[in-house]
């Protein structure tokens, strides 16, 4: 599938704890942490595409949920996150720090109003690149 990585910007990274148990989010664009209606990617240092998201809201709030998420899930705790997601994660990072890329698609005009597409984006992305840790393609 081809993507124009060009319209993907960095955002956020996902690094390991000091205590190398769990996983920290560091915000790295405040600015376009604060974009809605968006399409992110979780990538590895390689570009290999992890996951694809959206997020109506902030997508910096939406990217520090994964934390705690995660974080949990390791520890055993109650956590939206399932174990063997979270231990993937927790193994890609450490191989090194993954990236989220975030795409804010154009208002196009409809019948229905100005739209922004950025889930029929997700749909594509997801169905030509099937991300491995992207439960919906399962």
């Amino acid at each position: 599938m081809y993507v124009d990585w060009s319209q993907f910007h960095p955002v956020a990274s996902m690094s390991l704890r000091d205590d190398r148990q769990g996983i920290v989010i560091s915000i790295i664009d405040e600015l376009l942490g604060a974009a809605m209606q968006v399409v992110y990617v979780w990538v590895d240092s390689y570009g290999y595409v992890l996951r694809v998201g959206t997020t109506k809201y902030s997508v910096g709030n939406r990217l520090r949920q994964y934390a705690p998420h995660i974080n949990r899930a390791l520890l055993g705790m109650p956590s939206s996150t399932p174990l063997w997601e979270a231990q993937k994660w927790h193994s890609m990072v450490l191989s090194g720090e993954l990236t989220a890329l975030v795409h804010e698609p154009p208002l196009i005009s409809t019948a229905a109003g100005l739209i922004r597409p950025y889930l029929d984006i997700e749909r594509l992305m997801i169905a030509g690149l099937k991300p491995p840790l992207n439960r919906s393609h399962r």
